[in-house]
C-alpha cells in the first residue's frame, strides 16, 4: 500500500516527512489543501490517498483526498450499509463500555452528549474535534449526538435531515429538530434514564447556558448532570488513530487590508467594558481572537483561524496561543500592540490565579457560547454574559473591510464566469461530458478562484450539486457517490473563497439544457423572494428575524418554503459564517439588530425531495438609504442570475426593474474587470448573460 514515488513528491515540493502511508493521509493532506493554491492541490490529488482503519479488517485505502474537501482525515467512507453498522456499532459498543467507569472517580454514567462543537464553540472545526462525526458517522455541520446504555439519537436541524437520513446507521434515531413531535434532548434523557442516573458533559465543549438549562430540566426527575474528567468519545478514538490537533503557522493580516491597528481595536474593547462595568472581557471565539489580534491561521480548514483564547483587562490583553507557531513579525506586531503571549493550556490557570483581582474591580465579561469549563473560574454573581464588543465591533466592518469586500467579489465573480462558461462551453461542445462529476467542476472552480490576486483558500467545501443531490440543502459531494452533471436537471453550485480583503459566498442555480415549467415557476418563487429582500428598506436596528419573512413571500403564496435561514453574516478574510447577526426565522435572529456596515447574506430558495434544489445567494452590505433612519442592501455579489429559468411575467414591474439594474451592475463594474484581465471570451459571455429583459 505504500505510494513510493507520490510521497517522494510530496517532500520534494512541500518539505515533508512522511513515515507512513496512514500518517501521510492523516496530517499531510489537511496542510497541503491550506497552504498550496488549489491548482497544484488539484494536479496532486490522486495520488493522495486517505486510510480508513476498520475494526476487523485493518487498513484500507479508500478514495482519493480532494482540495474541496472540508475534512476527510479519519473520516470512513463505506461502500455498503454492512460496513457502516459494522463500523458504527463497534465504535458504540466501546463507548458504553467506557461510560462505565467514565465519570468522577471512576464512577459509571448512563449517558453522554457528544456536541459538534470544540472549546471554542466553532461552528466548523479541526479534525481532532469532529467526536460526533466519528461516533455518529453524520457529517454535517451541526448537530448533537447524545448515547446512553441502550439508546442512540442525533438532533439536526433542516439543512441535514437528507443528508443525515443517508449516512446514519440503523444503531441511530434521527431526531429533526425543530419538527412537531421531535423530543427536545432533555425530553430525549427524561424517557431513556432513569431517577439515580447520570449525564455525563465534557465541559470544555458544552456552553454554561447548556449545562444550565439540562439541570434545570433533569434534576426534578433525580437525574444528574456530571462533568466528565476525560472524554469517553476521545478514548475510543485513540483506538482509531485520532488526529493530531492542528500546529498550522500564524501571520499577519496587514493593517492595510483589516483596516484599524490591534491598539486601537483594544482601546475600543475597552471603552465598550468601561460602559459595562466590566473590568475584564474573555475571548472564546476563535474569529473573534482574530479580529481583535489582526493574526489569521489555518488551524480550521477554509477558516483562516488559529486556536487560541483572549483576555482582555483595562491595562492588559493576554493572548493564550502555541507561540512555537510564530515566526519574529508575529511576535513583534503583538508587541506593538500591547499583546503578551502564554501558553493555550495555562488560561486555566491564569483566571484562577487572577479572578479575585479581577472580580474586586467589577464584572467579567463572557460570551453566551462561553464553554462551562471558562466560566467554572467566574463567581456566578460576577459573570456579565452578553454580546461580547469584540463580536459586535467584528460584525460593523470599517471603510476599509467594506472595501474589500466589494473588490473580493469583483475578483470573485471573475472566477465563477470563468467556470459557468468553461461549463456552457463544455455542454455545447458535448466534450467527454462523463467527466464532468460534481467533485470534478467543483475542483475546477476551486482553481479558477486561486488564480486571482490575494487569494487565501476556499471559504467552505464547494456544494456541487446536480439533480437530487441539490435538493440536499448542505450536500458535499464525495468521489465514490457523486453524479456526473447532465443537461436534464438543475445545477446549484454554492462556493467562496477566502481573500486577504474579504470573504465570499455566493450560491447560483443553472441548468445546462431546457428546464421544465415547475423548474421555472420554483425558480422564479426564489427569485423574487431574493428580490423582495433585496430592494427592502428598514428602520435602523430591525432584527433579521423581522426581515426573514420578506424572502419567503412569494412561495408561502404558492405553499412552499426552505427549511433554513435567509441570511448569516460573512466575516473579512475570517469566517463565512458570523454574528451577532442575520436573517432568520429562528430566535436567535431578534438579538441582534442590522446597522449600517454590516454584511449578510440574501439566500432563499426551495428544494424538493429526491427531485431538485433551487438557491439564489447575494453577499450584501446593510447601507443608510435615502430616507433617514432608514437602511437597505446593496450588493457585493455581482454573478448574473440565469434568465431561461425565469418566468418573467410573475415578476412585477418593480422586481424586473431591480433584475436588469442589477445586471447592469455586474455588466459594467465586473466587466471592466474581465476586460482589465484580459478575459474576452468571459466579457463575451457576461454581455449575453445580463442583456436587458422586456416583457414579450
Amino acid at each position: 500500500e505504500d505510494v513510493g514515488y507520490q510521497q517522494m513528491l510530496a517532500r520534494q515540493v512541500f518539505g515533508f516527512l512522511v513515515p507512513s502511508t496512514r500518517s501521510f493521509s492523516s496530517l499531510s493532506w489537511n496542510t497541503l489543501s491550506r497552504q498550496s493554491t488549489p491548482a497544484l492541490a488539484h494536479t496532486l490529488h490522486p495520488f493522495v490517498l486517505r486510510v480508513a482503519h476498520s475494526t476487523t479488517t485493518g487498513p484500507t485505502i479508500h478514495t482519493p483526498a480532494r482540495f474541496v474537501s472540508r475534512s476527510t482525515t479519519n473520516a470512513t467512507i463505506h461502500n455498503d450499509n454492512n460496513s457502516i453498522m459494522e463500523v458504527d456499532s463497534a465504535r458504540l459498543a466501546k463507548l458504553r463500555q467506557v461510560l462505565e467507569t467514565a465519570g468522577p472517580s471512576g464512577s459509571s454514567i448512563q449517558a453522554f452528549i457528544v456536541p459538534t462543537e470544540d472549546a471554542h464553540s466553532s461552528e466548523y472545526i479541526a479534525a481532532c474535534d469532529e467526536r460526533r462525526k466519528f461516533i455518529s458517522g453524520f457529517t454535517g455541520s451541526a448537530g448533537t449526538a447524545i448515547v446512553t446504555t441502550n439508546a442512540a439519537a442525533l438532533w439536526t436541524d433542516g439543512r441535514y435531515f437528507l443528508q443525515a437520513e443517508n449516512e446514519l446507521s440503523s444503531d441511530w434515531a434521527l431526531q429533526k429538530a425543530g419538527l412537531p413531535g421531535t423530543p427536545s434532548q432533555a425530553d430525549f434523557l427524561i424517557e431513556q434514564l432513569s431517577s439515580g442516573h447520570v449525564v455525563g458533559i465534557d465541559a470544555r465543549l458544552t456552553s454554561k447556558a447548556t449545562v444550565s438549562s439540562l439541570r434545570s430540566s433533569l434534576e426534578p426527575h433525580n437525574i444528574e448532570v456530571v462533568v466528565v474528567p476525560n472524554n469517553p468519545v476521545d478514548i475510543v478514538w485513540e483506538e482509531y488513530d485520532k488526529p493530531l490537533p492542528p500546529r498550522e503557522p500564524v501571520w499577519v493580516l496587514d493593517e492595510a487590508f483589516a483596516g484599524i491597528s490591534v491598539a486601537n481595536k483594544l482601546r475600543s474593547v475597552r471603552q465598550n467594558m468601561a460602559q459595562s462595568n466590566a473590568s475584564a472581557l474573555i475571548v472564546t471565539a476563535l474569529d473573534e481572537i482574530c479580529w481583535l489580534t489582526n493574526l489569521r491561521g489555518s488551524d480550521i480548514i477554509h477558516n483562516p483561524v488559529f486556536m487560541a483564547y483572549a483576555v482582555v483587562t483595562m491595562d492588559a490583553c493576554h493572548l493564550f496561543v502555541d507561540a512555537s507557531r510564530f515566526e519574529e513579525p508575529v511576535a513583534q506586531h503583538l508587541k506593538a500592540g500591547g499583546v503578551t503571549v502564554l501558553a493555550y493550556n495555562d488560561v486555566g490557570r491564569f483566571l484562577q490565579e487572577h479572578m479575585d483581582e479581577f472580580v474586586a474591580q467589577g464584572k467579567v465579561w463572557m460570551g453566551a457560547t462561553c464553554s462551562y469549563y471558562i466560566a467554572s473560574f467566574v463567581p456566578e454573581d460576577k459573570q456579565y454574559v452578553s454580546v461580547t464588543p469584540t463580536n459586535a465591533l467584528k460584525g460593523v466592518k470599517n471603510a476599509t473591510e467594506l472595501q474589500g469586500m466589494r473588490n473580493c467579489h469583483i475578483r470573485d465573480a471573475v472566477a465563477v464566469i470563468q467556470y459557468l462558461n468553461w461549463l456552457e462551453n463544455r455542454f455545447a461542445a458535448k466534450d467527454n461530458l462523463e467527466e464532468l462529476t460534481e467533485v470534478y467542476v467543483a475542483d475546477r472552480l476551486a482553481e479558477f478562484r486561486s488564480k486571482q490576486e490575494h487569494f487565501v483558500s476556499l471559504s467552505f467545501d464547494t456544494i456541487s450539486s446536480i439533480g437530487s443531490n441539490a435538493a440536499i440543502i448542505h450536500y458535499h459531494p464525495m468521489p465514490e457517490t457523486c453524479k456526473t452533471l447532465n443537461d436534464q436537471e438543475l445545477y446549484l453550485v454554492d462556493s467562496g473563497g477566502q481573500y486577504k480583503d474579504g470573504t465570499t459566498d455566493i450560491t447560483r442555480t443553472v441548468h445546462f439544457g431546457v428546464p421544465n415549467e415547475d423548474e421555472k415557476l420554483s425558480f422564479t418563487l426564489v427569485l423574487r423572494g431574493h428580490i423582495n429582500l433585496g430592494m427592502s428598506k428598514f428602520p435602523s436596528g430591525t432584527t433579521g428575524r423581522s426581515l426573514d419573512s420578506f424572502a419567503r413571500q412569494a412561495l408561502w403564496q404558492h405553499g412552499k418554503d426552505y427549511r433554513h435561514g435567509t441570511g448569516h453574516g460573512v466575516g473579512s478574510c475570517l469566517n463565512v459564517h458570523e454574528g451577532p447577526h442575520g436573517i432568520s426565522f429562528r430566535p436567535g435572529s431578534d438579538k441582534c439588530g442590522l446597522v449600517a456596515g454590516m454584511i449578510v447574506t440574501n439566500e432563499p430558495g426551495y428544494y424538493e425531495d429526491g427531485n431538485y434544489g433551487i438557491r439564489i445567494e447575494n453577499v450584501v452590505i446593510v447601507e443608510e438609504s435615502d430616507i433617514m433612519g432608514f437602511l437597505q442592501f446593496s450588493n457585493a455579489t455581482l454573478i448574473p442570475i440565469q434568465r431561461k429559468l425565469i418566468l418573467v411575467e410573475l415578476l412585477s414591474d418593480a422586481e424586473l426593474e431591480w433584475l436588469n439594474n442589477y445586471h447592469e451592475e455586474c455588466r459594467k463594474i465586473v466587466g471592466a474587470e474581465l476586460q482589465k484581465q484580459g478575459l474576452v471570451e468571459e466579457l463575451e459571455w457576461l454581455m449575453a448573460n445580463t442583456e436587458k429583459i422586456e416583457r414579450s
